[in-house]
């Protein structure tokens, strides 16, 4: 049996688009390299299909062909057009394995609204979900191949928290910057605290701008000109845990139909910041109230605000939630968690730390 892995994705290197999806998929496909070698991992990056069709499916193929294990970390759109493709390649030898690693919350949705796409997740041999939640609502509908891969980044070594907490408190956001996520209901819930409380909370914006909401961003930004509020720009995958580190906590008030397991809120967890974030989906799963963050109602801002008061009134309480949150980011590391899933598709053994029948 062939050894080499072949990962499918959306890596977003031809605009250089920076993402939950993005950052996920090469971040997986990185630390695949770092264990398997490089001359063992091939790539194809969904970003090219638009601007270079015929490239990237002649690429596709003889990636394909030179690979007996596939994986897939695809978007709605991708889904519907390339799994009937990596369902035939499978059928073609029986050695072959295929494995889709699920990016955001939105498949058992999906799935359930669309009976082609149900009968062909049936022929991949690995569905790996970011919850457990996922992996019930999947079985609801009669998906039974689903596993639990929790969402991953590259932990740091370094405990940033900083034990001392100093006024005025300092809150980031840090996701694609859309309405859905949340940033109005933030925005709102910073300005109306600081409005009835002498000592602010300072309020910083990271991320992409969703395209379409650039004009209404931009006016949310100007309605609150000496508000202690600004939109900071894009960070790279370099300066992400560098610049959450310099705040005291993080605000994550999303709705946004879509959401998984938020990798912001591993990226704050690494920097040692608890997270201040709805009761949505599945974030429930992942930040523990009163423990590694607050939990508020969807699309209150006075419970946010609430949240907010404790936090500024209970520095014991932030200190402790930043000690938990970084200690929770080390179940969350690369290190732990893509050898696992490598052993469980067979090509790795995380005992002995070496490829199976490695080249």
């Amino acid at each position: 049996m062939n050894r080499k892995i072949f990962i499918c994705g959306n890596f977003g290197y031809r605009t250089n688009q920076i993402d939950g999806q993005t950052i996920k998929t090469r971040v997986l496909k990185d630390e695949i390299v770092n264990l398997l070698g490089e001359k063992n991992v091939l790539f194809s990056d969904t970003s090219y299909i638009r601007k270079q069709p015929i490239k990237f499916f002649k690429t596709m193929r003889r990636n394909l062909k030179d690979s007996d294990n596939t994986v897939f970390a695809l978007g709605k759109k991708g889904l519907s057009i390339l799994l009937p493709m990596f369902i035939k390649w499978k059928s073609k030898k029986t050695e072959r394995r295929l494995n889709y690693v699920v990016i955001g919350g939105w498949l058992p949705d999906l799935l359930k609204s669309s009976k082609r796409l149900l009968n062909y997740s049936q022929g991949i041999d690995g569905i790996y979900v970011e919850t457990e939640q996922m992996i019930s609502r999947l079985s609801g509908i009669g998906v039974k191949n689903a596993y639990y891969l929790p969402n991953f980044r590259r932990s740091g070594d370094q405990n940033k928290c900083n034990e001392t907490i100093n006024a005025p408190l300092k809150a980031v956001f840090f996701s694609r910057v859309s309405r859905e996520k949340g940033v109005e209901i933030a925005v709102e819930a910073i300005r109306t605290f600081n409005n009835n409380n002498e000592t602010p909370i300072i309020l910083d914006i990271y991320g992409p701008i969703q395209k379409g909401y650039e004009n209404d961003f931009t006016n949310v930004i100007q309605d609150n000109v000496g508000n202690n509020i600004a939109y900071k720009g894009v960070l790279t995958q370099n300066e992400i845990t560098e610049t959450l580190s310099k705040y005291d906590f993080m605000v994550f008030p999303t709705y946004y139909e879509g959401e998984g397991f938020p990798g912001a809120a591993i990226d704050a967890f690494i920097a040692s910041l608890p997270v201040l974030a709805s009761r949505w989906k599945y974030n429930e799963e992942v930040i523990t109230d009163q423990v590694t963050g607050l939990l508020f109602e969807p699309n209150n801002t006075q419970d946010l605000i609430s949240k907010l008061s404790v936090i500024a009134n209970r520095n014991d309480l932030l200190l402790n939630m930043k000690i938990n949150a970084f200690l929770a980011s080390e179940k969350y590391d690369t290190k732990t968690v893509i050898p696992k899933f490598l052993e469980h598709i067979g090509i790795y053994d995380d005992k002995t730390c070496k490829t199976k029948g490695s080249l």
